[in-house]
């Protein structure tokens, strides 16, 4: 389905958001001005380092680890350079003053890099849809530019509503299913389901569950964790959920 999954010290998605930030201060390091002969490591704050990023690449090319120093006083960030901090880095025996969001990246805690998202799907890769909810199941097919509702050919325009409501959802706390049914949420009687599939991108399921104080409660297929939702999330999609059940057909 594309994204990342973090792999220690807890296995959960990864929030696309941030590594897709991280990944662009990755790409996108260069040195301001590079610091020539003997160094004091200490004094330049790499003894130890105040943060540290390992890059591992999958091609062969051997690993790469930037080490993140004291902070360089300095002005503002000139016009049309990268924004971020201006500190001392080190990779190898090389060091640098850069400009760089990389040390926000290194002092997140594991917590803040789990993925928020409900899904992990974009809109455009749904290809299939089965919505199961009190009033049973509805089967959703992609069919050029319109869908299908079971047989019948409907406008684009309610579905990729309810998809949009789906997908974009996003969670404003990460909780265990213990944490989660200490908040009195019943996780044995989902309130809607959302199978989601796309040919490059597999299965997806959603399940969203009747709200409590703290949100709508929802989990995803392949994480372990409980999702909290804005308390109008659930309303919300079956709201969009409705507008397709009664969608005219397209002539």
């Amino acid at each position: 389905r594309g994204g990342f999954w973090m792999e220690r010290p807890v296995a959960d998605r990864a929030d696309r958001d941030l590594v897709d930030g991280l990944l662009a201060d990755l790409t996108g390091l260069t040195a301001d001005r590079f610091l020539d002969g003997p160094q004091n490591l200490a004094a330049l704050g790499f003894d130890p380092p105040h943060g540290a990023v390992d890059v591992v690449f999958g091609n062969g090319t051997p690993p790469v680890r930037i080490e993140l120093g004291t902070s360089v006083t300095g002005g503002a960030t000139p016009e049309g350079q990268p924004s971020g901090e201006l500190s001392y880095a080190r990779v190898g025996d090389t060091v640098s003053q850069v400009r760089t969001r990389l040390g926000e990246s290194a002092r997140r805690t594991p917590a803040d890099w789990r993925a928020l998202q409900l899904s992990a799907f974009e809109v455009h890769q749904v290809d299939a849809a089965t919505v199961r909810d009190g009033s049973g199941a509805l089967d959703l097919t992609r069919s050029g530019t319109d869908w299908k509702r079971g047989g019948t050919l409907i406008s684009y325009l309610p579905v990729s509503d309810l998809l949009f409501a789906v997908t974009g959802a996003r969670a404003t706390r990460v909780v265990t299913a213990a944490e989660a049914q200490g908040l009195h949420t019943d996780l044995t009687r989902p309130a809607l389901t959302v199978e989601l599939r796309g040919k490059d991108v597999g299965t997806e399921t959603l399940t969203l569950y009747p709200a409590v104080q703290e949100g709508v409660p929802a989990r995803v297929s392949g994480r372990e964790v409980v999702l909290l939702l804005p308390a109008d999330t659930l309303s919300q999609v079956q709201g969009k959920l409705k507008a397709v059940r009664e969608a005219k057909a397209v002539k």
